[in-house]
């Protein structure tokens, strides 16, 4: 880049062949072609820090899935063990011999691991008996024989309580369903 006292010695040195006039006119066609790159600079400058921005938001984004991924490989892993303590309440002759105190403090455990997953938006299944069967949300791991058409494809009993994670659907509920002969 020409300075301004350059571009007059430059102009100068050149003698009185180029009048006045035309001394100003190369002096605007260079001031154009400076504001030119000038412009080119801005633009190049200005597409880099959108660049910029645009990265810092990709990789927050990618951050983001990775503790969703992580927490959802972590959820996954722990419905077994929602599971197991499930088994454990359904058996009721076994759970009332239980000591009240021992129970109680299981219960209370069980509790709070709910509401741990629950916080991480893991959430059981609101599914009943009696609940049309969605293939969506269960699978069918045995039919019961039914003659009554009310019932057809109802859930008669629930095998595996189902989950979902963040509204989708992570493990399906497993039920039996009735199916009308």
């Amino acid at each position: 880049m020409n300075t301004e006292e350059e571009i007059l010695e430059e102009l100068d040195g050149q003698g009185e062949e180029k009048s006045s006039q035309q001394k100003i006119k190369d002096l605007k066609f260079q001031l154009k072609e400076k504001e030119k790159e000038a412009k080119e600079n801005l633009d190049g400058w200005q597409r880099a820090r959108a660049d910029l921005v645009n990265k810092e938001k990709q990789i927050q984004a990618e951050k983001i899935e990775i503790y969703r991924n992580a927490a959802s490989n972590l959820l996954e892993e722990i419905i077994p063990v929602l599971d197991s303590f499930e088994i454990a309440k359904k058996n009721k002759d076994v759970w009332g011999k239980v000591d009240v105190n021992w129970r109680v403090g299981i219960e209370y455990i069980f509790q709070q691991l709910i509401t741990i997953c629950e916080n991480a938006n893991l959430k059981r299944m609101d599914i009943k008996v009696g609940d049309n069967f969605d293939v969506n949300k269960m699978s069918a791991s045995e039919e019961v024989q039914t003659d009554d058409a009310k019932i057809d494809h109802t859930v008669s009993e629930i095998v595996q309580s189902g989950y979902e994670l963040n509204g989708k659907v992570i493990r399906e509920a497993k039920v039996k369903i009735f199916v009308r002969k």
